[in-house]
C-alpha cells in the first residue's frame, strides 16, 4: 500500500497502533495526517485517547 492511497481512518488506526507500542512520534505524525485529510478526526482522536486513559 502506498502512502498516497491511505485515508484518514487508516492513519488514525495506524496512529493508535504506534501509540500502543509507545512510538509516540510516529503516532503523532499519523494522527496529524488523519486530521489533515479529515478535520473531523480531531474529535475521534481526542475521544479515543481520553477513553483509553480513563480505563
Amino acid at each position: 500500500m502506498t502512502e498516497e492511497k491511505l485515508d484518514a481512518n487508516t492513519y488514525f488506526n495506524r496512529g493508535n497502533y504506534y501509540l500502543n507500542r509507545k512510538e509516540y512520534e510516529k503516532a503523532i505524525a499519523d494522527f496529524n495526517k488523519a486530521i489533515e485529510l479529515d478535520p473531523n478526526y480531531k474529535f475521534h482522536i481526542f475521544q479515543e485517547n481520553t477513553e483509553a486513559n480513563t480505563t
